[in-house]
């Protein structure tokens, strides 16, 4: 069997000082693995990936879980904004008018 962390073959029971090592060698100290798990669900809800399945491809069973790795940030809220905005600008209004009088007709 083919380990992703192992010591020359051999299983690592314990990886996170091998875990911290590679990631200071990466430039990437103080990283834990959600952090690349929370990037990776943020990263396909990004580029439309439906939730649900987003969800099965992080190994998420429960939505409420899945929601605390995908967390908004106030640009993509204002993105959300913007791309209704736009998507509606094109639209016509409809006006009310008020029909004119019997008295006003005739004067």
């Amino acid at each position: 069997m083919a380990f992703v962390f192992h010591d020359y073959g051999h299983r690592i029971v314990n990886y996170y000082k091998r875990w911290h090592q590679a990631c200071q060698e990466a430039g990437l100290s103080g990283k834990i693995p959600h952090d690349f798990r929370r990037t990776a669900v943020r990263n396909m809800v990004r580029v439309g990936i439906p939730e649900r399945v987003a969800m099965q491809m992080a190994g998420h069973k429960a939505h409420f879980v899945f929601d605390r790795y995908h967390i908004d940030s106030d640009g993509e809220l204002q993105e959300a904004a913007r791309r209704l905005e736009t998507a509606f600008l094109g639209q016509t209004m409809t006006v009310a008018r008020l029909a004119p009088s019997d008295s006003a007709v005739s004067a």
